[in-house]
């Protein structure tokens, strides 16, 4: 099995997990993300640590995973369970809107050696593609990939499987 598609706009790298902690008063009992309550009291007790998830890393997994499963239908339209099975190969490419300051010095496919880290760039891919691509982007044991200019921003991604 293979698919190709492509996710339009900008690449979005997946964002570092970030975490904040809810907060108890322990002397009025109200809770709050604060380090202080509104009573005053600044001895809270940690009720719990919520992870936050980055809006932009979300909106584009979402891309992600609307693209793919347009593929999906589109490639293998009579298979109803649809997703591949055992390992896969990855193949990615990230094409970055070259800044309009230096239009002069780079050109179409040059490479990018800035950030996002490429790492992250695929990751959010990885994670897009979960459910709808395969089960899991643990089942993913090759990679080929790369960060290049352009003047039309988007990633370039095709998927098959090795068995």
């Amino acid at each position: 099995m293979k698919i190709s598609f492509q996710v339009p706009g900008q690449p979005i790298a997946k964002a570092r997990a970030r975490h904040n902690p809810l907060y108890q008063c322990p002397s009025c009992g109200r809770k709050t993300m604060r380090r202080e309550c509104k009573c005053g009291k600044t001895d809270l007790k940690i009720l719990a640590v919520i992870p936050m998830a980055d809006k932009d890393t979300v909106r584009y997994e979402n891309l992600v995973k609307a693209a793919a499963w347009a593929a999906m239908r589109e490639t293998f339209p009579a298979i109803e369970e649809g997703l591949m099975t055992g390992p896969i190969r990855l193949t990615a490419k990230f094409y970055f809107q070259i800044p309009p300051s230096r239009q002069r010095r780079l050109k179409e496919g040059d490479l990018h050696s800035q950030k996002p880290d490429l790492s992250n760039c695929v990751k959010a891919i990885e994670d897009g593609m979960n459910e709808v691509v395969y089960t899991d982007d643990s089942q993913v044991t090759q990679h080929v990939t790369g960060k290049f200019w352009s003047l039309t921003p988007r990633a370039e991604i095709e998927v098959e499987t090795l068995l």
